[in-house]
């Protein structure tokens, strides 16, 4: 089975909150221009397109979009409404929209998540877009439901498209909601929401990462949640310039540093990031971070920068061991507690 069709072997009557996905975080900047007047240009966070991340495995998509001009363009910037600030823009939605369409004409039984964000000045022509060009795949429900406590057998060949609540609107797209989710309370209208639990924090150690995420879960062990997505991240938003020199790395529990490794392109373009991984056992730290905080209450979408195989099989691998899997029964990590965590 290849990564491009994980899905198929889960049976239908796994829920959405039942899965390990992995996700990538800002996953359209790949490909980077400078945004008009912007600090700091060319802001990257991943190495493949949307259509070579789907085919490795992810199934769940940050996609944040902006009008570049006339041009809708997903981006990244410090500020959401500032495409003068920090950051740079991604390539035209349009390409986005047909690399999703391609993928997913061949894979009816996969199912996409994608967590919309817009400017105000994009939002409108960015739904209208998304509408159209992904009308045949889009979930729709007439009575709302939550989504993460749906059956996977009633989602496959679809795209979840969520947006927040105060970006929502009728037709094919559903709502999302990153609060704590400890009712199924939803809107006046008939939408669907997807609960989210987590957020992200901006560091490249793993250890630190993973304590300020354990913090949040204690204080929300009393608290009785509804079925929900768990999301865990490790985002590393870098420049261009960083990426090049290598600078950009992330550190594990041992303290020891991975760093990114370059793949030149064969058609080099300096609008793209170029092409790589993970240097050295990255996979195995990702992997021992997972593993740690699994041990207390299930990961469901893992969130990370530059995206890759080795990651992707290791997430993938907690649903249904693969061919050639690597046996993570045995890696065991103390966290900041105390306790150790384990792949269930």
């Amino acid at each position: 089975m290849g990564l491009d069709k994980w899905m198929d072997e889960i049976d239908d009557n796994v829920r959405l909150s039942e899965l390990v996905m992995p996700g990538s975080h800002d996953a359209c900047m790949y490909k980077v221009r400078s945004g008009s007047g912007s600090k700091v240009a060319k802001t990257v966070t991943q190495f493949l397109t949307i259509k070579q991340q789907l085919n490795i495995g992810t199934r769940f998509f940050d996609i944040r979009v902006y009008k570049d001009g006339q041009t809708l363009r997903p981006g990244h910037f410090i500020k959401k409404d500032k495409s003068d600030w920090f950051g740079s823009y991604g390539p035209e939605f349009s390409n986005v929209m047909r690399d999703l369409q391609d993928f997913m004409e061949s894979s009816t039984e996969e199912v996409v998540i994608i967590k919309f964000s817009t400017s105000k000045a994009a939002h409108d022509d960015a739904i209208r877009m998304i509408e159209y060009e992904l009308s045949d795949f889009l979930f729709t429900s007439r009575a709302p439901r939550n989504l993460a406590d749906m059956k996977l057998g009633n989602l496959r060949g679809k795209i979840l498209g969520v947006f927040d609540a105060e970006e929502g609107r009728r037709g094919g797209l559903q709502l999302v909601s990153k609060k704590t989710p400890t009712s199924d309370k939803h809107f006046d209208q008939p939408r669907s929401m997807l609960w989210l639990n987590g957020d992200a924090p901006q560091c490249n150690n793993i250890r630190k990462v993973m304590e300020k995420q354990n913090e949040k879960r204690k204080a929300q062990d009393q608290v009785q949640l509804v079925p929900h997505l768990e999301m865990f991240y490790l985002t590393i938003t870098a420049g261009v310039r960083d990426v090049f020199a290598g600078h950009t790395s992330i550190v594990d529990n041992t303290s020891r540093e991975f760093r990114l490794k370059l793949i030149e392109r064969n058609r080099p373009d300096p609008e793209y990031s170029p092409y790589g991984g993970w240097d050295g056992d990255a996979a195995e730290a990702y992997g021992r971070y997972v593993d740690a905080v699994q041990g207390n209450n299930d990961v469901n979408v893992f969130m990370y920068d530059f995206v890759n195989e080795d990651v992707n099989r290791m997430l993938i691998e907690r649903n249904i061991p693969m061919e050639g899997s690597v046996n993570h029964d045995d890696i065991r990590i103390a966290v900041s507690d105390g306790h150790s965590g384990r792949r269930r």
